[in-house]
């Protein structure tokens, strides 16, 4: 069986699309978990209305309903109704194609040494959402890449709920009282880092779901949220990273991977505070890489771009004549 957990928070918008998803799927051995967060509009009552359209179908529903605390608070609330062999979270504003349980269940089933399994997908909108040219993975070598954890931590690869599927023995071994850190962010890094620790993660390079980009999404590049915001979700992301680095890495690792949190976040930070000409935070995390002792050519180039014109552009000029890209 699979257990599925959809957190919704006043989505009542979305959830006839994500239920239509589930009873959709070629495999039917599933356990929905719905938990409600403190919805204030008609979710509870739309959700009502396909409890036996699922149950019509063979599939298990429980319907849990807890006040508002939040995304992390939700999951955790659903890990505790968690009986499947297999587990993944799913956004009520996402969608899954038919074949994605099924392939995941058979690729987990074949490869047991394996505890996670990641697919491709789409990146749609609201107002596309049968486009089919912006693919979550294009590059092979991310696609081969089975030992992920590196890749997460340096957000170079994506986790989209929906996307993944683990092993729950597996995932409860390490959270044996079922229990996730209850932030905003990163409640897929969560489930997904510890058990790719070390440890094999297989991809289906097949699209397999649609992550639907909101205007209110934390994660989204085309996110309405003010540079301040974006500013703080970085920072949330940056500090769930670490407190994770401090759970699961052997110790003789830990300095090594929150060193480069830090510089990849300083980095990050640089860059958008360049987009938004905050010249005061590119000299803040300038200044962080220099204490670390990473600054590159790329991170001057910025720097002067705030600084001193004249000197970025001379660095560009000897960036073009001599750095092979």
């Amino acid at each position: 069986m699979v257990s599925i957990i959809v957190p919704c928070y006043n989505g009542e918008k979305f959830i006839k699309r994500c239920f239509g998803s589930i009873l959709n799927q070629s495999y039917k051995q599933i356990e929905v978990i719905l938990v409600n967060d403190g919805s204030t509009d008609k979710s509870e009552e739309i959700i009502f209305e396909y409890k036996n359209k699922f149950l019509e179908q063979g599939m298990k529903f429980n319907y849990i309903y807890k006040d508002n605390g939040g995304l992390g608070s939700a999951i955790n609330e659903g890990l505790k109704h968690v009986n499947g062999e297999y587990l993944t979270l799913l956004d009520i504003d996402d969608y899954i194609m038919p074949d994605s349980i099924k392939l995941k269940v058979e690729f987990l089933d074949s490869n047991r040494d394996y505890n996670v399994v990641r697919t491709n997908g789409y990146y749609v909108t609201e107002k596309n959402l049968d486009k089919k040219d912006n693919l979550f993975v294009v590059n092979e070598t991310e696609k081969n890449n089975i030992y992920i954890f590196d890749d997460l931590i340096n957000a170079k690869t994506n986790n989209w709920a929906g996307s993944y599927m683990v092993r729950t023995d597996k995932l409860f071994d390490f959270y044996k009282d079922r229990n996730i850190y209850e932030s905003r962010y990163g409640q897929n890094l969560q489930i997904l880092l510890p058990l790719v620790y070390k440890s094999k993660s297989g991809f289906i390079d097949k699209p397999l779901m649609k992550y639907i980009r909101q205007e209110n999404s934390l994660s989204s590049s085309t996110s309405t949220n003010s540079f301040e915001k974006q500013i703080e979700n970085m920072l949330g992301y940056k500090q769930i990273r670490k407190y994770m680095i401090d759970l699961i890495v052997d110790e003789s690792e830990k300095n090594t991977y929150l060193r480069l949190i830090d510089i990849n976040y300083a980095r990050y930070i640089m860059d958008l505070s360049y987009a938004n000409r905050d010249k005061q935070r590119i000299y803040e995390n300038y200044n962080i890489l220099k204490n670390l002792g990473c600054v590159n050519l790329e991170d001057k180039i910025l720097y002067y771009g705030a600084k001193n014109k004249l000197i970025q552009f001379v660095l560009r000029i000897y960036r073009k004549l001599f750095v092979r890209r």
